[in-house]
């Protein structure tokens, strides 16, 4: 294993792919791809969950608002 492949290896652990992709130097995000290996981290399922809580909860405040501001549009008849 080459010394860049060894350095990808490992940042790709703790880093944004993107930075990594930066460090080395990798004009294609696909070339930083090969780096990216799934290991799934002991949080992951809880940063997954919060991160799905916090879409439905944004998609429900949203949908809301929209239904009242759609409902204060309408005309009244009368």
């Amino acid at each position: 294993m080459t010394s860049a492949h060894a350095f990808g290896s490992a940042a790709i652990t703790e880093l944004d792919p993107r930075a990594v992709q930066s460090y080395m130097g990798h004009q294609h995000y696909s070339t930083t791809q090969r780096y990216l290996h799934h290991r799934p981290r002991r949080d992951d399922a809880a940063k997954l969950t919060k991160a799905f809580k916090a879409g439905i909860n944004s998609g429900i405040n949203q949908s809301a608002s929209r239904d009242k501001t759609e409902q204060e549009d309408v005309p009244e008849q009368g």
